[in-house]
């Protein structure tokens, strides 16, 4: 059905307006599916990271508009969700890390779709690469990760050792005072002439929350 939908749109971006006329899809179902599908996004572009962000002006959805969505409804369940991972399995590195099986001597059952998961993790493949691959949600992936994760059955490949720390350089002599003889004291620290900037204030979260969103949208 979905083919036949693509086929008749001239793409997927009008497919599900093709389904909408023929009667086979709600409009309240498509709404869910872009509710999940933005849901999903969100939490991973309003994660920390250091990636510039670009954005992208003037783009609207392929399949149309859609009711908008609360900047604190779209915070609130990226929090949610990663509350949620955290109650599974508290450590986040089977999020991004490729990941290994764990060999048990006795493995507890898993489901059909847990284990193909454990079937393809060769330690190159992260969450993200295994969901591509299955074609599901990212998010949903990360679920199955993370409970795999806590039941032994999949673990983050180790990275590699770290250096070991070297010596701290010794700090460089202290300046002698003017009119001041090698071996006396330093003469008094001059002031800095350059004053501290003022105190800004704090930036309203929600415009913070906007600019992050912005910055990651525009990385797309």
């Amino acid at each position: 059905i979905w083919q036949e939908a693509v086929s008749r749109a001239g793409g997927q971006g009008g497919a599900a307006r093709v389904l909408l006329a023929d009667g086979r899809l709600a409009e309240s179902a498509l709404h869910l599916c872009h509710l999940s599908a933005l849901y999903d996004a969100a939490y991973f572009v309003l994660a920390p990271s250091s990636t510039p962000g670009r954005f992208r002006y003037g783009t609207g959805h392929r399949s149309g508009p859609f009711p908008p969505v609360p900047v604190d409804a779209l915070e609130r369940e990226t929090l949610r969700r990663r509350a949620l991972l955290d109650r599974i399995w508290p450590d986040a590195r089977p999020d991004s890390a490729p990941l290994l099986r764990t060999p048990t001597a006795a493995a507890p059952r898993s489901t059909p779709r847990r284990q193909a998961l454990v079937d393809r993790a060769d330690g190159v493949r992260t969450a993200a690469d295994l969901a591509r691959d299955l074609g599901r949600q990212t998010f949903h992936t990360l679920v199955d990760v993370r409970r795999l994760a806590a039941a032994g059955l999949l673990a983050p490949r180790p990275g590699p050792e770290p250096l070991p720390a070297r010596d701290p350089a010794p700090p460089p002599p202290a300046p002698y005072g003017r009119g001041d003889r090698a071996g006396q004291g330093a003469g008094p620290a001059r002031a800095d002439p350059w004053p501290p900037a003022p105190d800004q204030g704090t930036e309203d979260p929600h415009i913070t929350l906007l600019k992050r969103l912005r910055d990651a949208l525009e990385a797309l």
